[in-house]
């Protein structure tokens, strides 16, 4: 089952007692997520067709979480719901943003909405590449090409792994910027589209599936 935790708990603490709770080694790449989750007990359900946005400005919704409480069960069922999604990288991202949510925002969350989606976006990196064993992977000058043997080994995204990388002090603000900008510029020839929008990689893995579904 996975723990609670107050939201003023360390971020890499916390993703590492979930990990245990997975079964995983504190320096395992974790193979198909989806699978974990549901033999720890958690109930990942994929909905079709796609839930619509709220507001045509508001961002893509990926899915949502909660513990729900039915009336034979003594204690909660932690719940994943997710929208539809074809990329295998946001989809663990997904899945391990809420798992972040349901671990750190249960019996406490910060007072801005912001911040805590911030920390379920760390969480979700910490629990899919920790900072401590993935670091040591990165080159002393890093490039987009050097990182993607660390994004197949890890399976999360090259965006996300910048972000978690500068967040822990392990890659400077003007190197993350840099690649940044290269990652929305540098385009795939294989899709026509930027590495920000199809990352190689994009397709070397399969999205996970799900042995729950909802569809109407």
């Amino acid at each position: 089952m996975l723990p609670t935790v107050d939201h003023r708990e360390p971020v890499q603490a916390s993703a590492a007692e979930v990990r245990k709770r997975l079964g995983l080694a504190p320096a395992e790449p974790i193979d198909n997520l989806i699978l974990r989750c549901e033999l720890a007990g958690v109930v990942v359900v994929h909905r079709q067709p796609a839930f619509s946005n709220a507001s045509p400005s508001a961002g893509r919704f990926y899915g949502s979480s909660a513990w729900l409480r039915g009336r034979d069960r003594l204690a909660p069922l932690p719940v994943i719901l997710l929208n539809s999604i074809d990329s295998w990288e946001r989809l663990r991202l997904t899945v391990g943003h809420e798992l972040g949510h349901l671990v750190c925002h249960t019996q406490s969350r910060p007072a801005d909405d912001n911040e805590m989606e911030t920390q379920a976006f760390s969480f979700a990196s910490e629990l899919l590449a920790p900072i401590r064993y993935v670091a040591q992977e990165l080159p002393s000058r890093p490039t987009l090409n050097s990182l993607l043997p660390i994004k197949q080994k890890w399976g999360i995204s090259i965006g996300a792994l910048l972000k978690h990388f500068h967040a822990n002090y392990a890659l400077d603000t003007d190197v993350v910027e840099a690649l940044q900008k290269q990652l929305y510029t540098r385009r795939n020839p294989r899709t026509g589209k930027t590495w920000g929008a199809t990352e190689p990689g994009y397709d070397e893995r399969p999205v996970e599936s799900l042995a729950c579904w909802i569809h109407g």
